[in-house]
């Protein structure tokens, strides 16, 4: 009697809350746009980690990405993450002091 009685109760309410009409759907209009909106700026993005692989990188952009890192690093709250940064930022160094003198 108990699986009757719920089964009922959930079909009521089933059919109570289908028969309640659904909000109209608002369409949302895409814009193209080539251009920045005022107040925005565009900032440039380099993928860290990717140039610490390249061997073609010029001095510039290694000193560039060890200077983020470190940056990176000291936002970073302490733990194994920010030594993982700190440690790349130290290869990069050491390639920028060889580069250097080779």
């Amino acid at each position: 009697m108990v699986g009757t009685s719920d089964k009922a109760v959930s079909e009521y309410l089933d059919t109570l809350f289908l028969d309640i009409p659904l909000p109209p759907v608002q369409e949302f209009v895409f814009q193209l746009s080539d251009s920045v909106d005022t107040g925005y700026r565009l900032v440039p993005c380099t993928d860290l980690f990717a140039v610490m692989n390249e061997s073609k990188s010029s001095l510039n952009e290694i000193w560039e990405v060890f200077l983020q890192l470190l940056l990176l690093g000291q936002q970073l709250p302490p733990g194994p993450v920010q030594a993982y940064v700190f440690k790349q930022s130290q290869i990069l160094y050491q390639k920028t002091q060889l580069r250097q003198v080779g």
